[in-house]
């Protein structure tokens, strides 16, 4: 019997699952995005999505952590890697931002987390866990305060 030529991997559906609802969050906000079509964006099943999230803000929690965050990490490395004065990091830092920018609706999802947060406290507070915090956390390094003051 013939394999077929494409044949998806079970471990890469999450990661599938959060582009789509990466996409959609970015649209249409988080209360009108609906699960529905995050599946089927994803190219699965809604019944295929529940098994690897319990809900959307289980869903909106692993974007966030998978595809948002580690951006942070990017941009902390990239900092810790070179010994330059903080007037020549920042640009770095800047230009890498406008390169994630440039890649994913990171605008949008920001916009969407400020716009929502009244209606659904806890994206503002994954948000700031995982994203606002960390950028912080990094940004207190020794070398970069000193670099600063």
């Amino acid at each position: 019997m013939k394999r077929p030529k494409f044949q998806r991997r079970a471990e890469d559906r999450p990661r599938e699952i959060c582009a789509a609802a990466l996409e959609v969050f970015a649209e249409k906000g988080f209360a009108a995005a609906k699960l529905d079509e995050i599946a089927r964006r994803a190219g699965v099943s809604k019944g295929t999505l529940y098994l690897y999230f319990a809900d959307k803000e289980q869903l909106f929690r692993a974007v966030v952590r998978d595809t948002v965050s580690p951006n942070i990490d990017h941009v902390r490395d990239a900092i810790m890697a070179v010994d330059l004065p903080f007037a020549q990091i920042a640009p770095m830092f800047l230009a890498r931002l406008a390169s994630v920018a440039a890649t994913m609706p990171l605008g949008s999802v920001v916009k969407m987390v400020i716009g929502e947060s009244g209606n659904f406290p806890e994206l503002a507070k994954i948000w700031q866990e995982q994203v606002v915090d960390k950028a912080r956390q990094h940004g207190r390094t020794d070398r970069t305060c000193a670099a600063a003051g």
